[in-house]
């Protein structure tokens, strides 16, 4: 079954609005059921629907993009929390009244989260303000890259129109933010010119830091001028308008050859610089010259010196003693300077220097190397030795026995481990008895039987120190039968 004809039914151009409006009447009741994405705010949290600000914020919907719910929480605390509701509010409703106070702030969210269709609002209204351009300038510059670079350069060609007719007061209410802008457009000189007398109107009425002068004189550009020419006014501008008595006389003219001058006024004239000459006063052909007479040299020099301490001063003594101490960087022939030694340096006399010079090298290596006494020639020399004296001590060194009597005799007793034979019993001093390791004899002196000089203490027999007896013939057989 087929029809012929259809019916087709256009909806609202509001059709949307109701859902819109049903979500964020939830959230204003804290009805967060619907709610996936948790915006981090300066002072909370607000809790949004995704596809709702994603259809807005391009920034948000490229975060968003790459993750899969439970989305993760999306800082904004480098702003106010109350700014980014008012973004927020606007996703959902498409209107928003922003007080004077928060446009700024407003702007930059917009501008931040990339909601073109709100920050194209927000300029709009800025761009047809009928007011006071410093306003606009004062909230197109609150923080950088916040309005687009079409806005604000035509906020700076509207500012540059109407500088002239602006009073002191309203140019002091300038933000350094708003002078920044107006000296950072590219502009040529002639219109230039008015920007930079106004920003010098601005120092005397303001009175910044130092560093706030240097950084708006930094960023100053001029597009039909040399760099070199530009710098130069830099410098120039730097050098004199952080003094108030120079800012307040200070100015630039444009002549009518299309030359201009900067002119700085100094204690006795103006001085008038371009970028292609400086003029400066010539100096005096004559400069007098000032002489001082022995008396003023005499009294400078017994003034006390007011970098010295307490205990700086020196009687006479001392004051010839320290004259007397030798010049250490002056050359002389007849002192040689050595090292420092507690601060002081030390000389060496030309005898002692001979006699450093004629010592010989013990590190230098000789042509037959030595190694002790075995050979005659040895390089080392000694006070008082001669060849005749070291052959002598070698010659004494040889006569002398190794060891003394009782141990030679101590070393003939040992037996031979290596002789095949019967096993040998060795007995302590103990007066005949045999000691093995299956029976001990009983003692009654609690086994004191060895005296510590090697003499029994049982049957006085003398035995020598360290000596091991050999056992007879009649005890071995004895050991043997047991």
């Amino acid at each position: 079954m087929s029809f012929s004809n259809s019916l087709h039914a256009n909806a609202a151009p509001n059709h949307f609005e109701r859902i819109a409006k049903v979500l964020q009447a939830k959230r204003r009741a804290g009805d967060n059921s619907t709610c996936d994405l948790t915006i981090q705010l300066k002072d909370g949290y607000e809790i949004v629907h995704s596809m709702v600000v994603c259809a807005h914020s391009s920034v948000i919907s490229d975060i968003l993009e790459r993750q899969r719910a439970p989305y993760s929480h999306i800082p904004m605390t480098e702003f106010e929390g109350y700014s980014v509701k008012k973004v927020l509010d606007w996703m959902y409703s498409g209107d928003i009244d922003i007080p004077e106070s928060s446009i700024a702030d407003v702007l930059a969210v917009a501008s931040y989260l990339r909601v073109t269709i709100l920050q194209n609002q927000i300029e709009q209204k800025i761009r047809n303000h009928n007011g006071s351009p410093i306003l606009a300038l004062n909230i197109a510059s609150v923080r950088a890259f916040s309005v687009m670079d079409a806005t604000m350069n035509e906020l700076v060609l509207d500012f540059s129109e109407k500088v002239n007719g602006l009073s002191s007061e309203e140019i002091s209410k300038l933000t350094a933010n708003s002078v920044i802008a107006l000296m950072a457009s590219v502009l040529p000189m002639k219109k230039k010119i008015p920007l930079i007398n106004m920003f010098i109107s601005w120092i005397k009425s303001n009175q910044p830091e130092k560093e706030t002068i240097n950084t708006i004189l930094q960023s100053l550009v001029i597009s039909d001028i040399t760099f070199d020419s530009l710098y130069l006014i830099r410098s120039s501008l730097k050098r004199n308008l952080p003094y108030k008595e120079a800012a307040a006389k200070s100015y630039l003219s444009v002549s009518p050859s299309g030359t201009f001058g900067l002119h700085i006024p100094t204690k006795t004239k103006i001085v008038e610089k371009t970028p292609s000459a400086v003029v400066i006063p010539p100096a005096s052909p004559n400069p007098p010259k000032y002489h001082r007479t022995r008396s003023e040299i005499s009294a400078l020099e017994k003034l006390p010196d007011p970098f010295a301490g307490p205990g700086a001063c020196h009687t006479a003594s001392e004051l010839k003693m320290i004259k007397n101490i030798p010049d250490p960087f002056e050359k002389s022939q007849s002192l040689i300077l050595c090292r420092e030694t507690n601060g002081f340096p030390k000389y060496f006399t030309r005898s002692e220097v001979e006699s450093l010079q004629q010592m010989t090298d013990p590190f230098s290596k000789s042509e037959k190397e030595s190694s002790g006494f075995k050979a005659p020639g040895c390089t080392a020399h000694y006070p008082g030795w001669s060849k005749n004296i070291i052959e002598q001590n070698k010659a004494i060194e040889r006569q002398k026995p190794k060891f003394t009597p009782s141990e030679a005799q101590m070393v003939k007793n040992m037996p031979d481990p290596f002789v095949k034979g019967g096993p040998v019993i060795l007995s302590p001093a103990t007066g005949g008895q045999i000691s093995s390791a299956r029976f001990v004899p009983s003692v009654k002196n609690g086994g004191a039987n060895q005296s510590f000089s090697g003499h029994s203490l049982n049957n006085n027999n003398y035995v020598q120190k360290n000596q091991e007896p050999r056992a007879t013939e009649s005890e071995t057989q004895k050991f043997l039968d047991n």
